[in-house]
């Protein structure tokens, strides 16, 4: 039921129109600046290098909601992949550079074919989120909800540092096991 308008550098590229077309009747393409002016929901799902520079290049982010599932080029530790800074996150950089904006760290952790079709996992997939407390996080767990998904709230935006070891706890079993997993997160009884 979303309205979804993909950001390109370049919206005329055959490829990009593709996408959105496989993406259905409410999807359309437009450069990333006016993607961004026409949305009240802004997902930031680039590479982490040049984030600084297209934020720069997108208006202004006032207000919006920012989903954030980007994290920074990881340090690898005798064959083991670590945060790149555990000082801070991807998630917390961001917002020191569009602070009036706000930003919710989710969706790192699922692999991408499993967000296209989280029925393929063959059960429940949490989404671990964090960020400012209120309406943004509200809207970003009933995005989570309204994708088939189970939102978990790890608290304020300083808990993007626990998802991203989460990513990177992932990443490295995949590395090393060759097997993908799914987290799925329960309350149990105390």
């Amino acid at each position: 039921g979303y309205t979804l308008i993909y950001g390109s550098r370049t919206p005329d590229n055959e490829r990009v129109k593709a996408l959105a077309r496989r993406s259905g009747p409410r999807a359309s393409v437009a450069t990333q600046k006016e993607a961004v002016s026409s949305a009240d929901i802004v997902v930031f799902a680039v590479p982490w290098k040049p984030v600084k520079e297209i934020i720069a290049n997108l208006g202004d982010l006032s207000g919006k909601l920012i989903v954030d599932p980007m994290i920074a080029d990881p340090t690898v530790v005798g064959g083991h992949i670590f945060p790149a800074d555990p000082r801070t996150s991807a998630a917390e950089q961001l917002q020191s550079w569009i602070p009036d904006a706000h930003v919710v760290t989710a969706f790192s952790t699922i692999w991408y074919k499993d967000l296209a079709d989280p029925a393929r996992a063959g059960g429940p997939i949490s989404i671990p989120f964090a960020g400012s407390e209120g309406p943004a996080k509200e809207r970003a767990a009933r995005l989570i909800a309204d994708i088939g998904l189970a939102p978990v709230d790890l608290g304020n935006l300083i808990a993007a540092r626990y998802i991203e070891n989460l990513l990177w706890m992932e990443v490295d079993y995949i590395q090393h096991h060759k097997k993908i997993f799914e987290l799925y997160l329960r309350n149990v009884p105390r």
